[in-house]
């Protein structure tokens, strides 16, 4: 009990967090705290479930940084948070593409995610490597084949993001919400699942996590809208969202076994609970293992780079348009980096929550601060341009463009995704869905009805 007595008091601290946010932010699911502390729960729960399987002794420093991470968003979201009326009554509006341009767009992610096929295809045709064994060691040596990997094609993953970002809110505001036809509106949701598929080829699954996450906000979102904000979909939104989750996780579950290199060693991470608890559950245990780490070594990190570990993204583009040299850069050796979870599960990994990155970079009240920025950021931005307005060209680019930073809080529980927002593939995504977003969402597509 000594052990992991602190993992159960950190699962008391987030059902009591979370109670206190899903009061105080007036029952908002998607609310930037209250949704980290659902997730965070889960992933809690998890480790107490994989507490034998992988031998967890839980630190009393990793409870006092989470604790107090998960504070600072409160705190943020709190100095943020208003409700305000909605002035008029919220208009129902179709966005009409016109046929060339929606069918168009839809077929150059079709073709991109095929063209992204073939050319990892080549390259393990080249290695005498089969499909699977090609995705697996592409992901696993990135640097190693990135120069063999064909620059245009590869541009075609961000061009299937960005699509799937503007389509995926036209599909559920014309599906969901005006109750288009599937046939009418089935353009609009086939760059989701290539964004999903083009994810899968990469040998990663981050991004399907992220296109699963961005259908249930934005469906969430629009529905709420459309009762001009009085009715919250949250039983909607539970219906949707259980068959959605449990049919990503068998995908999570099936796809383990050609997105990494030693097969064997992801047969013994165990079942498919203890396989969810592996990708949900184990960021908490990593960053358990890394914590301890810098605390018997608190100074080792002191020359390192500023923010190397926050801002690894930026510190890459600066390094890629030749601005500094890699060895300028003074990376950190503790509290960071791959760590087995224990036990016999032989199971391990990297991705360490939001708190890592900025505890191993600023310490404690650094972390804090960190945290407290970017969920004061996203508040802000959440009450003031997202809730409780209507429905316009206006707001649908605002929603949108929000939607992609909210990647941050929708994968907190994971990994501190600033650092791929802020690298070369995030910034251009970015702008790819700018562009987008000027020639789609203009108001002569704009149609309203009653």
């Amino acid at each position: 009990m000594e052990r992991y007595i602190y993992l159960i008091l950190l699962f008391g601290w987030e059902l009591l967090l979370l109670y206190y946010a899903w009061n105080k932010f007036n029952k908002v699911f998607f609310s930037p705290s209250f949704y980290t502390l659902s997730v965070f729960s889960v992933s809690t729960l998890l480790c107490i479930y994989c507490i034998n399987f992988w031998q967890i002794h839980f630190y009393s420093i990793t409870f006092f940084v989470i604790s107090l991470g998960l504070l600072a968003m409160i705190v943020a979201e709190s100095c943020f948070y208003r409700r305000k009326q909605l002035r008029g009554e919220s208009e129902k509006i179709i966005i009409k593409l016109p046929q060339a341009i929606k069918v168009g767009l839809s077929l150059c992610c079709v073709l991109a995610t095929f063209m992204y096929y073939r050319e990892i295809q080549k390259i393990g045709l080249a290695h005498a490597m089969g499909m699977n064994e090609a995705i697996a060691n592409i992901k696993e040596d990135w640097d190693f084949y990135e120069s063999q990997f064909n620059p245009i094609v590869r541009q075609g993953y961000k061009m299937v993001m960005g699509i799937a970002y503007c389509f995926t809110f036209i599909f559920v505001n014309n599906y969901n919400i005006c109750k288009r036809k599937l046939s009418e509106t089935f353009w609009y949701i086939l760059p989701l699942f290539c964004g999903v598929v083009i994810n899968l080829i990469s040998g990663s699954r981050g991004d399907m996590i992220r296109m699963l996450l961005l259908y249930l906000f934005t469906y969430y979102i629009c529905k709420w809208q459309a009762t001009n904000w009085k009715l919250q979909p949250s039983r909607q939104i539970i219906k949707v969202a259980f068959p959605a989750i449990a049919l990503v996780l068998s995908i999570f579950f099936m796809a383990r076994l050609f997105v990494k290199v030693d097969v064997e060693n992801q047969k013994n991470i165990g079942g498919p609970v203890e396989y969810l608890a592996y990708y949900i559950g184990s960021p908490i245990q990593v960053f358990n293992i890394h914590a301890e780490q810098l605390q018997r070594h608190p100074n080792v990190n002191a020359n390192s780079s500023f923010g190397v570990s926050s801002f690894s993204g930026v510190y890459m583009l600066l390094q890629n348009l030749n601005i500094i040299n890699k060895k300028d850069i003074d990376s950190h050796k503790i509290g960071v980096g791959f760590e087995e979870l224990g036990g016999d599960s032989n199971a391990a990994g990297n991705v360490d929550t939001i708190f890592a990155c900025p505890y191993v970079d600023f310490g404690l009240i650094g972390m804090c601060i960190y945290v407290f920025v970017i969920y004061a950021v996203l508040s802000y931005f959440f009450y003031r341009n997202i809730l409780y307005e209507r429905l316009s060209g206006k707001y649908i680019k605002n929603f949108i463009l929000f939607s992609f930073f909210f990647y941050e809080v929708e994968m907190s529980f994971y990994s501190d995704v600033v650092n791929l927002i802020f690298s070369q593939t995030g910034i251009l995504q970015f702008f790819c869905l700018v562009i987008l977003m000027h020639y789609i969402i203009r108001p002569k597509y704009l149609i309203r009805v009653k």
